[in-house]
């Protein structure tokens, strides 16, 4: 299991367990922990919150994996 603290306001985020580079295979729940815990750190920071595409757990398991996905996490760490 990952974990580490985004922020010093908050707890270590749990990432899941075993995720390992060219290994796991990316699963709609990994893009829904990246965005929680990314819109909890901006949230601690004061930051809006992001908008993303396929919203939900079961809007990104019916869609197929997209490059947009990855590129509205990325724009949110800007």
């Amino acid at each position: 299991m990952l974990s580490g603290a985004l922020t010093t306001n908050l707890g270590p985020a749990d990432w899941g367990g075993g995720i390992q580079q060219y290994v796991t295979t990316i699963q709609a729940k990994h893009i829904q922990d990246l965005r929680e815990n990314l819109d909890a750190a901006r949230s601690a920071l004061q930051f809006p919150q992001c908008t993303y595409t396929d919203n939900s757990i079961n809007a990104l398991k019916a869609s197929y994996f997209k490059k947009e996905h990855i590129e509205q996490i990325r724009n949110c760490v800007k």
